[in-house]
């Protein structure tokens, strides 16, 4: 309900952890494009980031409920920031001609 009176033009969910809001989203319009990451990359960032790893988090259910969810677009951020970003303009700007080709 709340996503339908959302004003238009480009509008960035960063996160969404369960089927119901990827399919909310969807529903709503949006592009939906899941971050993934190779677990030893994500090891090696957290510590470089906090100084350790703590692994707890990855098996709470916030965390598990989209591993086997179909998206339709993906993009690995397990390189570098500005590959990941070039991944997702060029999802983005498919899916902008795409409108506007339907429109």
């Amino acid at each position: 309900k709340a996503l339908a009176a959302l004003p238009e033009g480009n509008i960035v969910v960063t996160d969404v952890r369960f089927p119901n809001e990827v399919e909310a989203a969807i529903e709503a319009g949006f592009t939906v494009i899941r971050i993934d990451i190779d677990p030893e990359v994500r090891k090696a960032r957290c510590v470089a980031r906090d100084g350790f790893y703590d692994p707890a988090p990855e098996t709470h259910i916030s965390e598990t409920a989209l591993l086997g969810y179909n998206f339709e677009h993906r993009v690995d951020n397990s390189e570098s920031i500005e590959e990941s970003i070039a991944a997702i303009d060029a999802i983005v700007f498919t899916q902008e001609q795409l409108f506007e080709d339907a429109a």
